[in-house]
């Protein structure tokens, strides 16, 4: 008969034996040599695992603090990653640690050509062939010093990968410019370099890619060829080789030839099947994107587990704008890795193009934390943060990109219209500039320049980039607006109305254009005709709300108050969610001294829309109106904390605190802050020369005062600020 009575032996020997495994485990693990993890984190790396990896290297240095190599794979990790800053400082940490470390030497050289510093990479060659003088790499980071260009091939693994999360048809070398000093390279010199380094290693391929790769670079077509054949005879078995003969033919017009060089690629990376993505790549450089879409499926349907290929289909639909396919596979990434950064990138540009910015940003944000030197995946954020309204994020993202990679005309158009809106023409016109030097054939970047040279009052040079932009966009009403605002500048009232309703044929919805009209017909005390234009709109189109916000501001020009609180009442019925339409009404409001009423409409949007900046300010100029600067302080605050780059708010909160006895020093920075966002405003240099004021900086004040007289004769209150400036002065 069996027992149903505990078998307390059994028990204890059972726990016994339990106890006797953990300890051997926890022995096990506690005995694991520093060299054990690295191994693991370099199995983890291998595996695309980053985390996992980073987690095994950092326990190696637990292990053992003053372990080099572990610096060392960390700082080949972050490379991988394209963290290049963490990177170098990894590097350097393991080179402190082991000065004769020569693979974190060699790095720590090619980082520093990306940085173009030419003179201090030469150095780390140097150092390392002092020690190796037969190092090939060094010698070939030697000659790169003086050519202005880096190795990405397979020798240089991290460094391509850290550029390109993805694999991507990629010549085998990046070329970095002259930097700040051009004096640092020398053609003629790399040259030598690079045939010493062919001859003295018996014409190794590695040696003969990287003469290919400069040849290449300088336009000399046919030796780079001579260099990449006798490289192929060389070494028939490199892939380099057959991804630098490929992108060689691909740009030479000789697609053909192209494509049998992929094809031997994919072949030779058998065991490596996410590089195979380079064949589908070629077909959609060439123009065949039914090919490259058919390749990738095939690919997908014999690597169903390996993830590359998925995303570079979705990325591919989404350039063909398949949306719907692209957004599908991207979700079926996501629903698998959470963070997958190619995945989220296609999500976030979907969601951009239908306006969902807040989904955007949170996608686009997981890209740039996965790749902190993509500057598309920035590039793309910045765009989403100023859709959203968050300028001063915006802004810091595109100043970011611009620091990462000077030739992206993109973010320098886009960074320079955001500074003509706010005001800062000067530095519009620089970013433009730079933008068309890069681009000639950017014709936004001629609209951007043109508006600009407008805004400073520069008319003739206007008209030139304005006439050009209409001239090749005829059909594009932001051109036609911007002539049309031009010549209302120089007074010719019939030319601008043509340009204006010259938009409106193009793009009859076109709100700015019916602004501008309406404004116009304003200036000449043309009222019934503005109203007349502007419903004959909303009759064509009963959904374009905003034309009721447009007929508001004409019946409050003739001073029908009635009227116009109803055309803005009727705005705000049909767009409720809109700050602008909401913030209009109040300021109607607060034109008729109705400051009550003005508050109770601020106040009941921004109790359902706390983060919006621009109500804030409205309520903080309205109580700034009823010299209540408590509040008015109060909501300057708020609109800074939403957006921390907020001009207007800077700018009004520091001219309060210095009026109040608020911190100078607090005031001084929002003051300068508004100073450097708007350097042609007198408002912005008044409120700095309040400041300056305050703390007895009486010269400095009267610089900034003067400065606001000239540019804004008829203000009497900088006149006034100007002589209390002069008498504390003693003068």
């Amino acid at each position: 008969m069996l027992s149903n009575k505990p078998n307390n032996k059994k028990l204890v020997r059972h726990a016994v034996v339990f106890m006797l495994a953990a300890a051997m485990l926890l022995s096990q693990s506690c005995s694991k040599s520093p060299q054990a993890y690295v191994e693991a984190g370099k199995k983890y790396a291998g595996e695309g695992r980053y985390n996992e990896a980073l987690i095994e290297f950092r326990n190696a240095i637990k292990k053992s603090p003053r372990y080099p190599e572990a610096r060392y794979q960390i700082g080949l990790l972050y490379m991988r990653m394209g963290a290049f800053p963490d990177a170098f400082q990894e590097l350097e940490i393991a080179v402190k640690l082991d000065r004769n470390h020569m693979g974190a030497q060699l790095r720590i050289g090619n980082l520093l050509l990306l940085q173009r510093k030419y003179g201090e990479a030469r150095e780390k060659a140097e150092l390392i062939l002092d020690k190796t003088p037969d190092d090939i790499a060094a010698r070939i980071l030697l000659a790169n010093s003086w050519a202005g260009m880096i190795h990405a091939n397979d020798s240089m693994r991290e460094i391509r990968e850290g550029l390109e999360q993805e694999p991507q048809l990629m010549s085998s070398f990046f070329w970095l410019g002259t930097g700040d000093d051009a004096s640092q390279l020398n053609d003629g010199k790399a040259e030598e370099l690079y045939r010493k380094i062919v001859d003295s290693n018996g014409g190794s391929a590695e040696a003969r890619l990287a003469l290919g790769n400069f040849y290449m670079l300088r336009g000399r077509s046919a030796e780079a060829e001579e260099q990449y054949k006798a490289a192929a005879q060389s070494n028939p078995q490199s892939r380099d080789v057959a991804s630098a003969l490929g992108f060689f033919y691909l740009h030479d017009g000789r697609p053909d030839e192209a494509e049998e060089q992929y094809k031997k690629y994919v072949e030779l990376s058998k065991e490596d099947p996410a590089s195979q993505v380079v064949l589908p790549d070629f077909y959609l450089a060439a123009g065949e994107i039914d090919r490259s879409i058919q390749t990738l499926e095939k690919m997908i349907a014999e690597h169903p587990e390996n993830g590359v290929f998925k995303r570079r289909l979705a990325s591919v639909f989404f350039e063909q704008s398949a949306f719907d396919k692209a957004g599908e596979i991207a979700d079926e990434l996501i629903k698998k890795d959470a963070e997958d950064a190619t995945a989220n990138s296609v999500k976030g540009r979907i969601l951009l193009g239908q306006g969902r910015w807040d989904e955007a940003a949170a996608h686009l944000q997981i890209v740039t934390k996965r790749r902190p030197r993509s500057t598309q995946a920035h590039y793309f954020l910045g765009r989403a943060y100023l859709e959203n309204g968050e300028s001063s994020k915006a802004a810091a993202i595109l100043e970011f990109v611009i620091a990462l990679d000077r030739t992206h005309y993109r973010a320098q158009l886009l960074l320079a219209n955001m500074r003509l809106e706010a005001g800062n023409a000067d530095e519009a016109i620089q970013l433009a500039k730079r933008a068309l030097s890069l681009n000639h054939n950017l014709d936004e970047a001629r609209l951007t320049l043109g508006s600009a040279l407008a805004a400073k009052k520069d008319y003739p040079a206007a008209a030139l980039e304005l006439r050009a932009f209409v001239g090749k966009n005829p059909d594009n009403p932001a051109g036609l607006i911007q002539l049309g605002k031009l010549y209302m500048a120089q007074g010719n009232a019939a030319a601008a109305e043509k340009q204006f309703e010259a938009a409106l044929k193009n793009d009859p919805e076109n709100l700015s254009a019916a602004r501008e009209l309406a404004g116009l017909y304003i200036t000449q005390n043309r009222q019934d005709a503005a109203i007349q234009r502007l419903t004959r709109m909303l009759a064509q189109n009963p959904g374009l709300s905003r034309i009721h916000e447009i007929l508001g501001q004409v019946y409050l020009s003739r001073k029908d108050y009635g009227a116009a609180e109803a055309e803005y009442k009727k705005a705000i019925a049909a767009d409720p969610e809109n700050a602008a339409l909401h913030i209009a009404l109040a300021q109607f409001y607060r034109a008729q001294k109705s400051y009550d009423a003005a508050i109770a409409e601020l106040q009941k949007f921004v109790s359902g829309n706390t983060k919006s900046a621009e109500a804030h300010t409205a309520l903080g100029m309205i109580y700034g109106d009823l010299k209540n600067s408590e509040k008015a302080i109060e909501h300057y605050r708020a609109a800074l904390k939403n957006d921390p780059g907020h001009t207007a708010a800077a700018q009004n909160l520091a001219f309060l605190l210095a009026e109040t006895g608020g911190d100078l020093k607090e005031a001084e920075r929002l003051a300068q802050q508004a100073r450097k966002q708007l350097p042609d405003s007198s408002e912005a240099a008044n409120a700095l020369a309040l400041v300056y004021y305050k703390r007895g900086a009486y010269s400095s004040a009267i610089d900034l005062l003067k400065d606001c007289v000239k540019r804004d004769p008829e203000n009497a209150v900088y006149f006034y600020h100007l002589g209390m400036a002069y008498s504390k002065n003693g003068d």
